[in-house]
This record gives structure tokens, sequence and C-alpha cells, in this order.
């Protein structure tokens, strides 16, 4: 029988903060918006109990999206 080890899961969470989505994105009470959309995804990832890695754009590295997603991934 081959051995086969088991996988690692874990979710990687991309959210800038409010003050910064508000910005880029100009909508009515967006700050407070983004703010509870943001708290109210990191309540469902905690409940899923997968571990996971929340990066605001402070802890993103790199110019594209692909660049961050790398970035993150080997960190």
């Amino acid at each position: 029988m081959k051995f086969v080890a088991p996988k690692q899961t874990a979710i990687v969470f991309f959210a800038q903060s409010s003050l910064e989505e508000v910005k880029h994105k100009k909508i009515y009470n967006g700050a407070a918006i983004f703010n509870a959309l943001t708290k109210k995804t990191l309540k469902t990832i905690t409940q899923s109990k997968i571990p996971f890695f929340h990066f605001t754009e402070q802890e993103q590295i790199g110019a594209s999206f692909g660049e961050r997603f790398t970035n993150a991934i080997t960190s």
C-alpha cells in the first residue's frame, strides 16, 4: 500500500481595510459596509475551523494579484 500524506488545507483571505477600499470605490457609507463585510467573512471563516491567513494591503507584497498570491502562499 502506498502512503499518501493527508492534504493540508487553509483559506487565504485577501481583503483591503475598509479605509483603503473607499479610496478606490466611491460607495455611500462605504467604510461601514466594507468593515461589516470583512467582519462577516472572518466570522464565517473562523466558524469553518479551517486554518486561515488574512492579508490586508499591509501584508500584500507585489504589483499584480499573481505576485501577491504567490508571495502570500510562500509566506
